[in-house]
């Protein structure tokens, strides 16, 4: 099994926010965890609630691992992936 690492530059509000949220999303898909982005209820039925919570925690990491220190402060208070994205 190959291992894909997706470099994607920390958005810190003064490089460009369009090009880091595509980078973003592609980089979500590759991780199998875009479907977070649009709220638990968009997750598969099939899968387990331990797998769900998983799947939103990840997605949650991703992005905020993502973010300068300045962006994280404005949504460190947004504790599920959905709300961090939308607040972006």
């Amino acid at each position: 099994m190959v291992v894909a690492k997706y470099n994607v530059k920390k958005f810190t509000g003064t490089n460009a926010f369009g090009l880091w949220r595509m980078k973003m999303k592609v980089s979500l898909v590759h991780q199998g965890l875009y479907e977070a982005l649009l709220g638990e209820k968009s997750l598969p039925d099939s899968m387990s609630e331990k797998d769900k919570k998983e799947t939103l925690a990840k997605a949650h990491s991703a992005i905020i691992l993502n973010l300068g220190d300045k962006v994280s402060r404005k949504v460190v208070k947004e504790d599920t992936t959905a709300c961090v994205w939308l607040k972006l």
